[in-house]
């Protein structure tokens, strides 16, 4: 194995050693590579580490405030969207309640519901065309 696999498999290792309670501060991680060194983001070590037996986090948000008539359509558009162009989200579900949209995710790093917050919000703003006075907010992010 090669210093690459020794990165991956030692920072797994004390990972799940700490059960996932361990936050990764490094911004890129330099490894050799077999011509030459190149540069390796944190994101595509968490995929690795995911792969390897890193954790999950289902993240829940709500959108409250949005109209009534622009509930249904959003639901079906955000699913579409996660479906087909964000696929880094695992089993992702958003359903219309006649009140609020909700929204449910799985990812392997986002441990906070910050990120998926972020790119529902985009969703939002780029299918509801009135989506002013509504309000995401992270309902729950378990560990799974």
């Amino acid at each position: 194995m090669g210093y690459f696999h020794k990165v991956i498999f030692g920072t797994a290792r004390k990972r799940l050693k700490n059960k996932g309670k361990v936050t990764f501060k490094i911004q890129w991680l330099v490894i050799g590579g077999q011509n030459g060194v190149f540069n390796c983001p944190t994101l595509v070590l968490n995929t690795l580490l995911y792969a390897y037996g890193d954790f999950m986090y289902r993240v829940t948000l709500v959108c409250r405030g949005l109209r009534k008539e622009d509930g249904p359509e959003a639901s079906s558009d955000i699913m579409k969207e996660f479906e087909s162009h964000r696929k880094w989200h695992a089993n992702p579900a958003c359903a219309w309640d006649g009140e609020n949209l909700k929204f449910v995710s799985e990812t392997d790093f986002d441990n906070d519901g910050q990120a998926t917050l972020d790119e529902f919000g985009d969703c939002i703003a780029a299918y509801v065309t009135n989506y002013c006075g509504s309000q995401v907010v992270i309902e729950s992010v378990e560990e799974i």
